[in-house]
């Protein structure tokens, strides 16, 4: 909902939703620290380094800005929910390689699912793009309609099936993330405020030049 009225300006909704989270964050981070000392948040996470939460932040921002200009111009918010749910297998790759993580056959069953799922539901996206290419630009699908212009049903195809590619490669930053929060804090047990603050504080930081590639 919030694209269509922000279409023209996904750089700033990128940088305008991640620096939110800051003061929002450290409006309870801050009152737990100083009046309940390491009742609330330990003295062993406070101690935690902070290029930890960098190196966290760093791959969300990647992730989130892929994200939002792949949400921007993907017309159909179904498949937006859908092709999102690419990061299930993804993070069972990744964790299979970085954790050793080990599966049981239901669930390579059911990440194999959503991904027949997906492929289902992009077969209607890619069929377009397919005919314009073997048309080779005849008047069929995407090609010259008479005005000088090509139909939109070809061009939109192509350039949905763009933005869907962009949004499941978000997945693996977005991924990426999770894991190493699993490698870097273990089995701590961290407040998830204190948590999401400083990785926050660390994405919206280098979000600010990624407006220059996203540009």
């Amino acid at each position: 909902l919030m694209t269509y009225p922000m279409h023209n300006y996904p750089t700033f909704t990128n940088i305008l939703s991640v620096f939110i989270y800051v003061p929002m964050c450290f409006v309870y981070i801050i009152p737990m620290i100083w009046y309940y000392g390491d009742t609330v948040i330990s003295e062993e996470q406070k101690k935690i380094p902070k290029y930890k939460f960098a190196v966290m932040g760093a791959y969300d921002s990647v992730a989130g800005i892929m994200q939002v200009f792949a949400i921007n111009f993907i017309a159909s918010s179904s498949i937006i929910v859908l092709v999102q749910q690419s990061a299930i297998p993804i993070s069972m790759l990744i964790s299979f390689y970085m954790l050793n993580a080990k599966y049981s056959f239901s669930q390579y069953l059911g990440a194999a699912v959503v991904l027949l799922g997906i492929v289902v539901v992009l077969l209607p996206t890619m069929l377009p793009s397919l005919s314009s290419a073997a048309v080779g630009g005849g008047d069929l699908q995407g090609g010259d309609d008479g005005t000088g212009s090509a139909s939109s049903s070809g061009d939109k195809g192509g350039g949905d099936l763009l933005w869907i590619g962009i949004l499941v490669i978000s997945c693996v930053p977005m991924c990426l993330s999770s894991v190493y929060k699993e490698l870097a804090l273990g089995e701590m047990e961290i407040d998830v405020v204190y948590l999401n603050g400083w990785v926050a504080v660390f994405q919206f930081l280098m979000a600010i030049p990624l407006v220059i590639p996203s540009s």
